[in-house]
């Protein structure tokens, strides 16, 4: 119950900003791999790199937080594979929108 709870807990300053900053160095350490798969053809050069790992990691999270479910090598690898032929068939969200 905790996980939930902290997700109705009010940020301070410090707190919003030490979460930004973290997502925000996270996001930068993948985006070489996700500017190389466009390199390579494998996603499509307008794709929102943003978008795409927050589609891979979200169930992720949603085990380990929420159903307390191993995320093994199998699962993983199945939800890249579902990232990525979304990020191929799906037009690109463009940051700061909403569908």
């Amino acid at each position: 119950m905790a996980s939930i709870e902290l997700a109705f807990v009010p940020d301070s300053e410090e707190t919003r900003s030490a979460r930004e900053t973290f997502w925000a160095s996270r996001l930068q350490a993948v985006l070489p791999m996700i500017t190389r798969a466009i390199e390579r053809g494998e996603l499509p050069p307008d794709v929102d790199g943003r978008a795409l790992i927050e589609l891979l990691i979200a169930p992720i999270h949603f085990r380990h937080l929420l159903t307390r479910e191993h995320a093994d090598q199998a699962l993983v690898g199945r939800l890249a594979t579902a990232a990525i032929q979304a990020a191929q068939t799906v037009p690109a969200v463009q940051p700061g929108t909403r569908r």
